[in-house]
């Protein structure tokens, strides 16, 4: 009989095992002489044993294909990558559907999932848990930006899993929220609440709307921003909020209350007018005092030329009597004892000009 290598090498196993399980593997082969030897490779080439049969530890939807070679004397052959049938209860559940629906269309949503076998039945539930249906593929009528996040199960001979709740992506024109409203202290701030899907841009305008006023925006969520307008002196009575997105628009006029801005001028106004009568009181006080002074200054310098007088009057007085009263003390050629004897008396050139001095201090 003619001598051969091996031929017709496979991997022998169970047609299918459970995940987690265990599962001997065979490699099987046709040769003259038969196979006396063996080995055993996962898929990237790495060698896992040398016996005819291989062990696999729980396996799992994960587990790579097997390979085997058989040998003999005169050669050897390897069998194909062998894939284990593992079988699994589903896996990564989705709701699968459109990107994203206009308000009041309709919408058809489809649950899928990895599962060995396939699932084989599925439920739809509601945000609350209430089921809605138990078909492969589940239909929303007019849908709104209210309708709630809907999950799906799927289910095989395995077990089943479910879906996160999947929120549909529904657009809509603004609509603008009944708390928008302005408020004013000494700062008018008005507030403008907006509910859209794309998300609106937003302008204020005067109320003839020959004016246009720039606003900041704050997210609130996916749809909800409040837009803020903040003014001061100046600011309209009404003022006009306008969104607009892809699919429409809406405004709202706002009252703007003045009574903030009025008391602030009527505060300021105020403010100045006590500032300013200080200002006036300190000032008419300066000028009393000065006043006073001028007049003090000029009684005592009329006080004065009036004692001047008498003074000079008394000297020519004494000039007219007699020589020996005013010399007595004095030696030959001296007068006016009482300035000194080396003095010389006043002359009326002298008074002249001290009258003149005081007056003009």
């Amino acid at each position: 009989m003619t001598e051969n290598p091996p031929y017709n090498v496979n991997v022998i196993a169970k047609a299918s095992v459970k995940e987690n399980d265990s599962v001997e593997l065979s490699c099987s082969s046709k040769s003259n002489p038969p196979a006396n030897s063996y080995q055993w490779f996962s898929s990237d080439g790495t060698m896992l044993g040398k016996k005819y049969t291989y062990k696999l530890e729980r396996v799992s939807q994960h587990t790579e294909a097997i390979s085997c070679t058989a040998i003999n004397t005169v050669g050897k052959n390897s069998s194909g990558p062998q894939k284990i049938n593992v079988l699994y209860p589903p896996y990564n559940v989705n709701v699968i559907t459109k990107p994203s629906v206009k308000e009041n269309d309709s919408v058809e949503l489809t649950c899928s999932s990895n599962s060995n076998p396939p699932a084989n039945s599925y439920q739809w539930f509601s945000s609350d848990g209430t089921m809605l249906a138990k078909s492969p593929t589940y239909k929303l009528e007019r849908v709104s930006r209210h309708t709630e996040a809907i999950s799906c199960t799927a289910i095989n001979t395995e077990g089943k899993n479910s879906s996160a709740p999947r929120k549909l992506n529904i657009l809509y024109p603004p609509e603008i929220k009944s708390e928008s409203s302005c408020q004013s202290k000494i700062l008018t701030v008005c507030v403008c609440i907006v509910d859209s899907n794309p998300p609106s841009e937003v302008k204020w305008f005067s109320p003839d709307s020959s004016k246009a006023f720039s606003s900041t925006s704050i997210k609130q969520n996916e749809s909800l921003t409040i837009f803020t307008l903040q003014g001061w002196l100046g600011f309209p009575e009404t003022i006009q909020c306008f969104a607009n997105n892809s699919l429409g628009n809406s405004s709202i006029t706002l009252e703007a209350p003045q009574n903030g801005i009025i008391t602030y001028i009527a505060v300021a106004s105020a403010v100045v007018v006590v500032l300013a009568c200080i200002l006036v009181y300190v000032v008419i006080r300066r000028c009393g005092n000065r006043a006073a002074l001028l007049r003090v200054m000029k009684n005592e310098q009329n006080e004065m030329k009036t004692t001047q007088n008498k003074s000079d009057l008394e000297n020519s007085k004494e000039e007219k009597g007699s020589d020996g009263d005013i010399y007595t003390n004095c030696p030959k050629g001296r007068v006016y004892d009482k300035w000194g004897c080396d003095v010389r008396p006043f002359s009326s050139d002298r008074a002249l000009e001290d009258e003149a001095v005081y007056a003009n201090m």
